[in-house]
């Protein structure tokens, strides 16, 4: 039925109440949203991404401007990777949080509770709430030596690995995670 009508057309129907037009674009843009959503995350699942994805999808209906002279793909498509890149960010941070990391010389989580599926809604926003909190409060305290260090460590770097990928010793390196260490531990305390 919208086959031969331009997305722009569509985007302005569906603006108007036309729930088939709506549809029309979302079934049109799927595969965009699909390929966007195509690299996981760890914490994050295939149809989070995708959900997401479609997220950003209905903001683009909501928000082009046809004046801007911008085709509504190219809007659409920016919108839908933001979405979705904003996401994966806040997986990432999630998950670092959650890996582990040794704080006491054995493994131990940076965070006592994970939130599960089978949790209270209202609880799991509480943890994750209280896991960026937590991430702000460390990244700020880093120097940036420290804050590579961390992040390389977290994405399975031995110190070696580290030592030679930021061009440091060592020590250095050890230094840096244990100030690291310390300063969690004053946060999470």
């Amino acid at each position: 039925m919208f086959d031969s009508v331009s997305d722009e057309q569509l985007v302005q129907k569906a603006r108007q109440g036309e729930q088939e037009a709506f549809a029309a674009l979302f079934t049109r843009y799927a595969p965009l949203v699909e390929s966007k959503a195509a690299d996981l995350v760890p914490g994050l699942e295939p149809d989070d991404l995708k959900q997401e994805g479609r997220m950003g999808l209905l903001s683009a209906v909501l928000t082009f401007d046809p004046a801007r002279g911008v085709p509504f793909r190219a809007y659409a498509s920016l919108c839908v990777s933001h979405r979705v890149s904003s996401a994966r960010r806040t997986a990432f941070k999630h998950s670092m949080l959650h890996s582990s990391l040794s704080l006491n010389g054995e493994e131990s989580s940076v965070l006592e509770e994970v939130p599960d599926a089978g949790a209270d809604p209202e609880q799991q926003v509480i943890q994750w709430e209280e896991s960026s909190r937590i991430y702000t409060s460390l990244t700020e305290r880093l120097s940036p030596l420290e804050k590579k260090s961390f992040l390389l460590y977290l994405s399975g770097s031995t110190y070696e690995e580290i030592a030679e990928k930021l061009g440091c010793t060592f020590k250095a390196i050890d230094n840096a995670l244990q100030r690291v260490r310390r300063k969690l531990r004053n946060i999470h305390t």
